[in-house]
């Protein structure tokens, strides 16, 4: 079988994640690579065997992939997911898709001209416990939500991780801080599994890093269908948390370390409270589950996993593990708890592109989200 052909624009950590799942993969050869940097080019490209390029541009023009991987820094997903649609190149994108929204819809306009496919590498989809989750809600398992319960604070990281790249806990290098970093992992499992909220309420700060963005975010979420609940992600906590609980009116899943916890009702809660004569008795639980995710070798054990669905998606049309309409949901949440937390008001989703690209520039010019929040509440 020929393999797929990608071009890998970054090889820096995540783009050298990538090289590692491709080093030996049955579908997909990596055919070249792109970095600004010439010298870390020319040491992956002897490292891994593959031809290098200084322009992502050249990449595209004289390698032609099937598609592109692009592990650059948030802003430049945009310009170079673009670049390689237009060229009739497919797009693989690390996460997020976008710092903004309105940039996410830029993307998939040009997705929809060109016909061209267009994925976001939300590999902990891939994750034997996070398929089982969706898998039971999808079931029809809880019933109807009514509160989801979110703590993600194992992302600890050091001032040494910060400063080992000048555009790192920068507005203008990332956009934001834990909320376009790490957290898109949390906030795509959540709009996954749980549906995209109606409404954010956030408290956030920089609580334990030198740096000018978000490191920690407490969030209040309303749905649509009534439901409630609340998130908290932190870079600073040891050790941290790793917590998920959906509960809804026929069941409740836990997930917290790679394990589900899947406790069902007897009856459905609604309807036991309308015929039951008890007060105060609770309906009875019809059962325990408990579904343990296999051992990962390393963190991104998922990777080729991700690249082999991209294969497939090109060669018999495959759904893709997270396609850009999908993480245009991640984005939107992501957009609405930051304007929240630096409005502190209740911020409605799908969020006001103008009013948060406007927000954007602003703390970009400020360069820190303590002053900005200090000035606006002064106004």
């Amino acid at each position: 079988m020929t393999k797929v052909k990608t071009g890998i624009i970054g090889v820096g950590f995540i783009g050298e994640e990538h090289l590692k799942a491709l080093r030996a993969h049955e579908s997909v050869e990596v055919i070249g690579i792109a970095d600004q940097s010439t010298d870390l080019a020319a040491a992956r490209s002897r490292q891994y065997g593959v031809p290098f390029y200084t322009d992502p541009i050249a990449l595209m023009e004289e390698a032609r992939p099937d598609y592109v991987t692009i592990c650059t820094p948030h802003f430049s997903h945009t310009s170079f997911a673009i670049e390689a649609m237009r060229r009739g190149i497919h797009v693989l994108v690390e996460k997020p898709l976008t710092v903004s929204a309105s940039a996410a819809d830029e993307c998939l306009r040009v997705m929809r001209e060109t016909g061209m496919k267009l994925g976001v590498g939300y590999l902990q989809r891939l994750r034997t416990a996070h398929r089982k989750v969706y898998d039971l809600v999808q079931s029809g398992f809880v019933g109807r939500i009514q509160r989801v319960t979110m703590v993600r604070t194992a992302w600890f990281r050091s001032m040494a991780y910060h400063r080992s790249n000048p555009w790192r806990g920068t507005w203008k290098g990332e956009g934001g801080g834990i909320l376009v970093n790490q957290a898109p992992h949390d906030l795509d499992l959540l709009v996954w599994t749980a549906g995209l909220p109606s409404e954010v309420l956030v408290e956030m700060g920089t609580l334990g890093h030198d740096i000018e963005v978000e490191d920690d975010v407490c969030a209040v979420l309303k749905w649509a269908n009534g439901a409630t609940g609340t998130l908290h992600v932190s870079t600073n906590e040891a050790p941290g948390r790793s917590f998920y609980e959906i509960a809804g009116t026929k069941g409740t899943l836990r997930l917290e370390d790679g394990c589900v916890t899947a406790t069902a009702l007897a009856v459905d809660s609604h309807e036991f409270s309308e015929t039951t004569q008890e007060r105060m008795v609770p309906p009875p639980t019809g059962g325990e589950m408990l579904f343990r995710q296999p051992p990962e070798p390393v963190e991104f054990s998922t990777l080729p996993g991700m690249h082999a669905n991209f294969a497939a998606a090109l060669r018999e049309g495959a759904p893709l593990v997270c396609s850009a309409e999908e993480a245009l949901q991640e984005v939107e949440l992501a957009n609405a708890m930051l304007l929240s937390g630096v409005t502190r008001q209740w911020v409605q989703v799908p969020v006001d592109r103008a009013e948060y690209d406007r927000v954007l520039e602003e703390l970009m010019a400020t360069r820190s989200l303590e002053a900005y929040k200090a000035k606006r509440a002064g106004r």
